[in-house]
């Protein structure tokens, strides 16, 4: 998107937009350097996520099935786990897809390429608990959400009720020491 910008006025970009742009990839260079340094081995983190959690990278469809399995498995015994662990990943998972496919026309090329690779990759991690933590944190969800809903009051209104009653039930699950991650 800068060197499109930069070619269309016949300038390059101002170097604070070159060295945001390549501050994600800098800050992941320097996190592999640093596990080369330390360990030996550039993607150690990764041993030690298997090790500890039993997590690694995965497809976010195995994500999808293995909370639905789960959630099935602890529907009768566990209750709370099942929903405030499976059920909210699947629903958090399932409703950033879709809000970035309803929002593909609306959204900046960018921002849609980001939100895809974002969601792949975080929702791909395997036994991934944070899911709900991990949407809030995708910065174009809340502008594709308010791009669609532009211009429709009585959604916006529903809208908000339901994220206002999602807060309250989440926080009341939370203070009750439910199994929120």
């Amino acid at each position: 998107m800068l060197i499109q910008e930069g070619r269309a006025r016949h300038k390059a970009p101002p170097l604070a937009a070159v060295a945001a742009m390549l501050g994600p990839a800098a800050g992941l260079g320097g996190y592999f350097a640093l596990n080369q340094v330390i360990y030996g081995r550039w993607n150690q983190y990764s041993v030690y996520q298997w090790e500890h959690w039993n997590q690694k990278l995965g497809l976010f469809t195995d994500t999808l099935r293995y909370h639905l399995s789960y959630l099935a498995q602890w529907w009768s015994g566990n209750r709370a786990v099942a929903v405030w662990v499976c059920l909210t990943a699947v629903v958090c998972i399932l409703l950033a897809f879709v809000l970035l496919a309803a929002a593909a026309r609306v959204l900046p090329a960018s921002w849609l390429g980001y939100g895809l690779a974002y969601l792949l990759v975080t929702m791909g991690a395997t036994w991934l608990l944070s899911a709900p933590r991990y949407t809030v944190a995708l910065f174009c969800l809340p502008a594709a959400l308010a791009a669609l809903l532009r211009g429709h009051r009585r959604w916006t209104l529903c809208t908000v009720g339901a994220l206002a009653a999602c807060s309250v039930a989440y926080t009341v699950a939370y203070l009750g020491h439910q199994p929120i991650y």
